[in-house]
């Protein structure tokens, strides 16, 4: 006798309705949170959910493989993410947008998070339902010469002689890009054009992105004035700069006054910004303290001199 049997995944159209009523997959910036929402919510209204349930019905196996995904301990695979597609029934601009979602975040390179990060903003900013000003506060760490032509305004000569804005700037930018930076500020409040006296001022206000778009918006600020650093290395006279670096080895705890020194170095800097009455010219500070070797868990013990094995 034939028997047949029904595929025991969930209905499409539960996942379908989640997205269409109560998740915007444009308001997400990482893909693991976006995946643990999606959970939350299927296990509200599914008491005895599971994360193998939940990997089932993605597409991908009867396992806690989405939980791994999820808190971080595997990454979602190419492979994963064509299984998982179509069992979210993702089409046009949602599915474009988490493929550059799940790309921006696996990336490793500075260039391919650069390529996809662009593609993120275009496709959430045409989605009326996303805040659009915490899109612009992306926008505003999109760019490097953001911030920098924000602070020219405080020198008092930037007008809309972009080109010559554009001179001003020891790296290069362009006109265009100076004309769509201005723009930006503007809506951000950031800055405010004086007609009469023809000139940009600087607004005095402050950029506070929420927490999931500070998060990639301070990795991508902190990448960019790097790499802006590496250029000035070259770029700008020796008797211009200050560049100092060290390696050295330090205990955790020494680390930790290491890191303090640092945040109040940046203070006194910030308050000499405050006390400069009449402002010259911008620079730009960068203060770092990273670790380049891997904790060490062994217990070392050093012999003194003369001592022996007992």
């Amino acid at each position: 006798m034939a028997r047949t049997t029904q595929k025991s995944g969930l209905d499409r159209k539960v996942i379908e309705s989640i997205l269409s009523d109560k998740i915007n997959i444009f308001s997400f910036l990482s893909y693991r949170e976006f995946l643990e929402a999606l959970y939350l919510e299927l296990k509200s209204s599914l008491k005895k959910y599971s994360y193998n349930k939940f990997s089932e019905d993605l597409g991908l196996s009867n396992s806690n493989v989405a939980w791994m995904i999820i808190t971080g301990r595997r990454k979602l695979t190419t492979n994963n993410l064509q299984k998982l597609v179509p069992a979210l029934g993702l089409k046009g601009k949602p599915r474009q947008y988490l493929v550059a979602l799940v790309k921006h975040n696996n990336s490793n390179q500075p260039e391919g998070r650069e390529k996809h990060f662009r593609h993120l903003i275009e496709l959430r900013g045409a989605d009326p339902e996303v805040d659009q000003a915490d899109t612009a506060n992306l926008q505003y760490f999109a760019e490097w010469y953001y911030p920098i032509i924000r602070e020219m305004t405080a020198l008092g000569h930037c007008t809309k002689d972009y080109e010559s804005v554009a001179n001003q700037v020891l790296m290069k930018v362009l006109p265009k890009q100076v004309e769509k930076a201005l723009s930006l500020l503007e809506k951000l409040d950031l800055v405010a054009h004086d007609q009469e006296a023809g000139i940009y001022q600087h607004s005095g206000e402050q950029i506070f992105p929420d927490k999931t778009v500070g998060q990639i918006a301070t990795v991508r600020f902190h990448e960019r004035m790097c790499d802006l650093a590496k250029e000035a290395v070259t770029r700008v006279p020796a008797e211009e700069r200050e560049m100092n670096v060290l390696t050295v080895a330090l205990s955790e705890d020494h680390a930790g006054k290491a890191a303090k020194i640092i945040y109040e170095a940046a203070e006194q800097i910030f308050r000499l910004e405050q006390e400069s009455k009449q402002a010259e010219r911008v620079y730009q500070v960068n203060l770092q303290l990273f670790p380049v070797t891997r904790k060490n868990t062994k217990t070392i013990s050093v012999k003194s001199e003369g001592a022996e094995d007992v």
